[in-house]
């Protein structure tokens, strides 16, 4: 069972804030802080929902650091600068990246901030810049989007 400073702990570790975590849930945010502050016990469908986005986000980072593991493996050496693409809005994150629906921008930098640890775990050097859709769109200029040109993108970004 789930101890109220436990899930406090990790929906913050997993960027969502009380409203997220009450629209997650179909609940009113009291019943959230009603959990949080060990007033009401936490539900286990509650407790998964958290625990799975939490895995949820180890398992995206580990992904890129097995792509960015690739990238040093073929190249012989570290890779250049890493860049990562942080979204301003949820309409936005969810354009780009469909598989993050219905999670926040918040969730989607809380696995920015752990590729970011695990890189220099690494010793590659990370940045972070926004996705500015309609500058992005214009670069595109008809090519159809994609992970690499988002990538090429971000990297241009100054």
């Amino acid at each position: 069972m789930m101890t109220p400073a436990e899930l406090k702990t990790l929906r913050e570790a997993v960027g969502l804030s009380v409203p997220d975590l009450a629209e997650l849930a179909s609940v009113q945010e009291r019943t959230v802080r009603y959990w949080e502050s060990g007033r009401n016990q936490v539900p286990p469908d509650v407790e998964a929902l958290v625990l799975g986005i939490d895995q949820q986000l180890d398992a995206l980072a580990a992904q890129v650091m097995t792509v960015v593991r690739e990238q040093i493996a073929a190249h012989g050496g570290q890779p250049e600068d890493i860049v990562l693409l942080r979204y301003r809005e949820n309409a936005d994150l969810w354009h780009f990246r469909p598989d993050f629906k219905p999670l926040p921008t918040t969730t989607h930098g809380a696995l920015l901030a752990r590729c970011r640890a695990a890189l220099a775990d690494l010793h590659v050097k990370t940045r972070i810049v926004y996705m500015e859709p309609q500058a992005y769109g214009q670069w595109l200029d008809g090519r159809k989007d994609s992970e690499a040109l988002r990538s090429e993108w971000a990297a241009l970004q100054g």
